[in-house]
């Protein structure tokens, strides 16, 4: 049994690696902008460091620690980082259940 969970766990991380390839090849392939955020054909807005401080209200040190710290995932393109809008607005959720 204990055989059976290690490869399901595993799959579900290739899953999850899987889903983000996807998402970093949509947002590549895309060319359209509106307002300054990437849109993806998938209808998902990414938002970059700057749109992410300002729906937070954090300071640039801030989100780098809570990205470090798994809180806000992202995604790196070149040295820059992209947030899927819908992650953003979950932890916002979260933030004001507390």
């Amino acid at each position: 049994m204990n055989g059976l969970l290690g490869l399901i766990r595993i799959f579900l991380r290739i899953e999850t690696k899987l889903n983000r390839v996807v998402d970093i090849l949509t947002l590549l392939t895309t060319s359209n902008q509106e307002r300054g955020r990437l849109v993806p054909a998938r209808d998902e807005v990414w938002l970059d460091n700057q749109d992410v401080m300002q729906k937070l209200n954090i300071s640039p040190s801030t989100l780098k620690r809570r990205r470090l710290e798994g809180v806000i995932p992202c995604t790196r393109i070149k040295g820059k980082c992209y947030y899927k809008e819908s992650d953003i607005q979950t932890l916002l959720q979260r933030e004001l259940g507390r």
